[in-house]
């Protein structure tokens, strides 16, 4: 129910909740799919198989990951992990 738009962006097609990049997927060389989880996650799950930090222009873009064909075998946990973040960032920019 919640708000969610479809945007070109980052190469390909992201997945806005609430006004947030979520979760974009594309094919930069070959089908990748980008999940928003913010820093702190990221340092709590990581390294997980399939799963590295988002890198654009040469330039590490921490809170976001990337997945591989392996880590997408686990989508619904890295999307749960996504949503769970956009609803902070929600939160926080409420008050």
């Amino acid at each position: 129910e919640e708000e969610v738009e479809e945007k070109k962006m980052f190469g390909g097609l992201a997945f806005m909740v609430r006004g947030k990049m979520t979760v974009t997927v594309s094919s930069r060389g070959q089908e990748l799919v980008m999940v928003r989880i913010g820093k702190e996650m990221e340092k709590q799950v990581l390294p997980k198989n399939g799963a590295s930090v988002t890198v654009m222009k040469n330039r590490l873009y921490h809170g976001y990951i990337d997945l591989d064909s392996e880590g997408q075998k686990e989508l619904s946990y890295w999307i749960k992990l996504a949503l769970a973040y956009n609803q902070e960032l929600s939160q926080s920019s409420e008050t």
